[in-house]
């Protein structure tokens, strides 16, 4: 990995793109830009509210035969030293060196070596709040002409290929409160809550792994009343569900009809899944081979990525830098995956450039 790539790499950590921060992903967005014009490149912006998305290409044109999409913004830091790059050993320590400025660096640079061929790159500004800046690029009508190659996920050296929908469900409670020494007088909403929610999960089984390829649901956030005494008036828990193909509707119905309580859908994204049987899956094997020296596996995650907004328009696969650590006090990329990843993603573009 050449020095001005780590250096630019150094910087944007620095920058602290935390995606709740406009201000700050712009500024990481903007920076980006300018580091794809000094390599000779095209670089644009589209706008979502206040947000700014980049777009860097070869060629002038929203439907480039090989679409890029990686992600600027970060999660929060674990501690405030996770903004300064840290080089220990092979592997460069900070927040985004893997998820996911590392696989930023790693498009660009990828870039700057195909100005020959028809390459575009969607630096989206929100990915890890949702991705509704993927969304309007798709929206306003960036697409890949021939393949798509999404970098995030490492998962081990393997090519990703599919991944589940995610849905956020809110179970809302409705009771009558009162004083606490007095539990006769009120009808407890989070009485109602836990016998509702311990009903339905009575006839729920969730994956035993990820290779349990199947839907699943999570309680993660629960809230309910506001001093010790006092019983509340209302009580919710928001589930996080995963679903593998279009199961949403009929969990909905059985929460609705198990628990009996108000059940609201809060958000919707769908599954993703692109075929291993394609021309374009045996070139991104052997891409792959040829920069990071391993033939990869084949996998499917629990997690959500960007490609879900791409379904069906063309073949399109998830693959990232190695490294450990997403979302974790101890992220780091592995230094030389980076120019492993670049690679990759040159020789997956000549490929299927000279493909009749």
């Amino acid at each position: 990995m050449g020095k001005e790539s780590l250096e630019i790499l150094s910087e944007l950590i620095g920058m602290r793109a935390v995606t709740a921060d406009v201000e700050a992903v712009n500024s990481s967005s903007e920076r980006m830009g300018r580091y794809l014009t000094d390599k000779g490149l095209l670089a644009k912006f589209e706008t979502l509210g206040e947000r700014r998305i980049l777009y860097g290409s070869t060629v002038d044109t929203k439907r480039p035969d090989l679409l890029l999409c990686v992600h600027l913004d970060v999660v929060p830091a674990n501690t405030d030293d996770q903004y300064e790059a840290k080089i220990v050993g092979d592997r460069l320590y900070g927040r985004g060196s893997n998820d996911c400025i590392g696989n930023a660096v790693a498009c660009a640079d990828a870039m700057a070596e195909l100005k020959d061929l028809s390459v575009g790159c969607i630096f989206s500004s929100d990915e890890e709040d949702g991705g509704t800046t993927t969304s309007e690029m798709v929206r306003l009508g960036y697409a890949p002409g021939k393949a798509m190659l999404v970098l995030d996920d490492w998962n081990d050296n393997c090519i990703c290929y599919a991944h589940k929908g995610v849905a956020t469900v809110k179970l809302i409670a409705r009771g009558h409160g009162g004083h606490a020494s007095a539990p006769w007088l009120a009808d407890n909403p989070i009485d109602k809550l836990v016998r509702g929610y311990a009903a339905f999960m009575a006839n729920w089984s969730n994956p035993a792994d990820a290779d349990d390829w199947r839907r699943s649901l999570t309680p993660c956030i629960v809230s309910a009343g506001r001093v010790h005494n006092q019983i509340p008036d209302d009580a919710e828990m928001v589930l996080n569900i995963r679903t593998v193909a279009g199961e949403l509707d009929g969990i909905v119905e059985e929460l609705r009809r198990t628990t009996g309580l108000e059940v609201v859908v809060q958000s919707v994204e769908r599954a993703f899944a692109s075929s291993v049987d394609c021309p374009e899956f045996g070139m991104l094997e052997e891409a792959y081979l040829a920069g990071f020296g391993v033939r990869p596996g084949k996998a499917r995650i629990c997690g959500a990525t960007d490609a879900r907004h791409f379904q069906g328009m063309a073949p399109v696969y998830i693959f990232g830098v190695a490294g450990e650590g997403l979302h974790d006090a101890g992220e780091y990329v592995v230094i030389d995956s980076i120019e492993s990843a670049k690679k990759t993603v040159v020789e997956f573009a000549r490929r299927l450039a000279a493909a009749k």
